[in-house]
């Protein structure tokens, strides 16, 4: 790794790692989005983190740097916490 971390990261083709057939697709790629933009040096330092990929909750939990910001429907639930669905799962 560079001194004081790398000056930039291209993260490229995000759309194909969204749309991949995982349950855990969003949750995958924002994991490995925030590992590889973790190594770049700050911004206030010349860093930057390019990613290729449509505006959605995944790019803009990177953008805010906030990983812990991905809306609900994309939990693999499809629903947020306190929904269970009608399948017999516990209440």
């Amino acid at each position: 790794m560079a001194a004081g971390g790398y000056a930039a990261a291209l993260l490229l083709d995000g759309n194909s790692l969204l749309r991949r057939e995982n349950l855990r697709a969003g949750e995958d790629t924002v994991r490995r989005w925030f590992n590889a933009a973790a190594l770049v040096r700050p911004a206030n330092e010349g860093g930057l983190v390019v990613v290729t990929a449509d505006d959605t909750a995944a790019t803009g939990a990177l953008l805010r740097w906030d990983p812990l910001d991905m809306p609900p429907e994309n939990w693999h639930c499809g629903r947020n916490s306190s929904y269970r669905p009608p399948c017999g799962s516990p209440q």
